[in-house]
């Protein structure tokens, strides 16, 4: 398995690699879904990110069993987006 995330840029012909201060690149991008601009990354190590592309800002969301109105852990491996 690669890590981190890639875009892509047709005019150039090759795949750039997207970094945060957090080191993305490191870890193991499971799932990917656009909602409104933003890509939600599902990662095996660092929760759930939602990642804007224009200033290129990661948020992430990180598990904490103690808490049920968050993640349980930090392995998201899938994404779904409901009617709402």
């Amino acid at each position: 398995m690669g890590g981190g995330l890639d875009k892509f840029e047709p005019d150039k012909n090759k795949f750039i690699i997207i970094r945060d201060a957090s080191n993305l690149t490191n870890n193991v991008v499971r799932s990917i879904m656009r909602i409104k601009g933003f890509l939600w990354l599902g990662n095996f190590w660092k929760g759930l990110i939602k990642f804007n592309p224009l200033p290129k800002k990661m948020i992430y969301y990180k598990g904490d069993p103690e808490n049920p109105n968050k993640l349980r852990h930090n392995n998201v491996n899938f994404s779904f987006q409901d009617r709402k």
